[in-house]
């Protein structure tokens, strides 16, 4: 078990980073020690997948970055336009899928540059990738949303099971069934 400060040694990273992505991920607790939330090797499995794609993408945007600069055909503009992009593409992307997708759109912009591919054909990729890594996040949060929604109502249907179950009066259905028995003919069984 693992606390959010052992994450944080673990990934190196910070504990507030660590906070983030228990949050995005949707993350739950293992348990607690004393006062201090508790993680299993599921969550920092999930951490450590998340915070290497997110390292990913950023390298390959780097990459993308550096074929940029050294196209020279671009003008100026355009080529400023395409950093924005990419700073844009770095910047967004809050769950693994988002991620996947950002990185490998940076990896595409990386070999299209450095194969000399129109320029506005990369910036039409990047804008396209932008939109649609925002619409991957927003789904991602409906589904949560939704999953929260359907655990809610399982939680509150074990309840009333439970407390049906309870609350069941077992010595007076024995009594129903004796008598049911003893009106078909299966006497001799005795109730209270």
């Amino acid at each position: 078990m693992y606390s959010i400060q052992d994450l944080a040694v673990k990934l190196t990273v910070s504990e507030k980073t660590v906070r983030r992505y228990i949050k995005n991920l949707g993350i739950k607790e293992a348990g607690k020690d004393g006062h201090k939330l508790v993680f299993d090797d599921k969550a920092l499995s999930q951490l450590r997948d998340a915070i290497d794609t997110k390292h990913r993408k950023h390298e390959s945007v780097i990459d993308a970055g550096m074929a940029n600069i050294k196209k020279y055909d671009t003008s100026p503009a355009d080529s400023v336009k395409i950093q924005e992009l990419l700073e844009h593409v770095d910047a967004i992307g809050r769950t693994l899928a988002s991620d996947e997708y950002l990185t490998s759109v940076a990896n595409r912009v990386t070999d299209m540059l450095n194969h000399r591919e129109d320029v506005q054909q990369v910036i039409n990729l990047l804008t396209n990738a932008i939109n649609r890594a925002s619409l991957l996040d927003e789904q991602h949060d409906d589904l949560v949303n939704e999953i929260q929604h359907l655990n809610e109502k399982v939680d509150g249907l074990y309840d009333k099971l439970v407390h049906n179950i309870r609350s069941f009066n077992y010595q007076k259905m024995a009594k129903i069934n004796a008598d049911e028995l003893e009106s078909r003919g299966f006497g001799g069984v005795k109730h209270p």
